[in-house]
């Protein structure tokens, strides 16, 4: 995070969520747990489906966060013991 508060998404994430330079997202603390990043899209998609891409979209983001999580942690505690 820069001094201004700004941050990098990596590419894979971008690529993942389809985001550019330019779009807007919403950042949300999610159960204390991570923060879920959003998209924030202001073209109106067709309705079929959405709470279903919206709940797998929400699946793989809680998993790379936690695997991140993880990955921290047992970075942190791998020298001590």
């Amino acid at each position: 995070m820069t001094a201004k508060g700004r941050i990098t998404i990596p590419r894979a994430i971008r690529d993942a969520l389809s985001i550019g330079c330019g779009d807007v997202l919403a950042f949300r603390i999610d159960d204390g747990i991570g923060v879920r990043v959003i998209p924030v899209r202001d073209a109106p998609r067709p309705l079929r489906g959405f709470l279903a891409d919206a709940a797998d979209a929400g699946k793989r983001q809680d998993a790379f966060l936690r695997a991140t999580l993880r990955r921290r942690a047992a970075a942190k505690h791998a020298g001590t013991g």
